[in-house]
């Protein structure tokens, strides 16, 4: 079955405790070195293009949804865009259209589903100028 990978922070005892319980349920996960050091770093562009060719160049894909305040996003950025907005001075929306409410959701299928496809907050992820750091080495996505 496919797994993924927890962050693992120093300090977090909790790590090791997901991995069990994922574990037992045939779910591979990964527990990151906290010694290693890797971000991304994600760019936007305002203009908001084709949100199904960048959904398709997403390097993200299944790899960072967010669950937060009852919403599953598919990815970091809509949820997190409170903060670029306030910090730029900008107004870049996330409609209804861009997370699923999961206790009103019918299924689990229905947020699988929804994690599949684009949503209209794709078109603003400039996928084409990702940077992906891991130690001292930058390389572009």
């Amino acid at each position: 079955m496919r797994g993924g990978t927890i962050s693992n922070y120093p300090g977090v005892t909790e790590a090791g405790k997901i991995q069990a319980i994922v574990g037992g349920a045939g779910v591979h996960l990964e527990i990151a070195n906290p010694n290693v050091k890797r971000s991304v770093k994600y760019a936007l562009d305002l203009n908001k293009g084709v949100e199904n060719y960048r959904f398709i160049s997403c390097g993200q894909f299944n790899k960072c949804t967010v669950f937060q305040d009852r919403k599953l996003y598919r990815c970091l950025m809509p949820a997190h865009i409170d903060i670029f907005n306030e910090y730029f001075g900008k107004n870049v929306e996330v409609t209804e259209a861009g997370y699923i409410v999961i206790f009103k959701a019918g299924s689990c299928f229905e947020n699988a589903d929804f994690l599949s496809k684009p949503v209209p907050f794709c078109g603003y992820c400039a996928v084409d100028k990702q940077r992906v750091t891991s130690g001292k080495q930058e390389q572009e996505r």
